[in-house]
């Protein structure tokens, strides 16, 4: 995730000095319109750094998310067998208080 914080910080440092670029020419000149289409591809790759640093995220959170599953499943039968083990005990408690 770094790796695409970083590009993302280069893209933004990138449109920061087209923005000063754009300070020395007049709206009506090309080399105006040039930089404005550098601006606006700066964004495209910024957009497409974050869409990858999503994509990376949202796979580390499904499979932080089934190891936590699969934990969960793998303590169930300890967890049943102790819950069943404490009902039986309670029971055979139960039936001595009646003999």
């Amino acid at each position: 995730m770094n790796n695409h914080i970083e590009k993302i910080k280069a893209h933004l440092k990138g449109i920061n000095n087209l923005e000063q670029g754009l300070k020395l020419f007049n709206e009506d000149e090309e080399e105006y319109i040039s930089l404005l289409a550098k601006i606006q591809e700066q964004f495209y790759f910024i957009s497409d750094e974050a869409m990858e640093g999503f994509k990376e995220l949202t796979l580390q959170i499904r499979n932080t998310g089934q190891k936590r599953i699969q934990r969960g499943i793998d303590q169930l039968p300890h967890a049943i067998e102790e819950s069943v083990s404490e009902e039986i005990k309670d029971m055979k408690r139960a039936g001595e208080l009646f003999d």
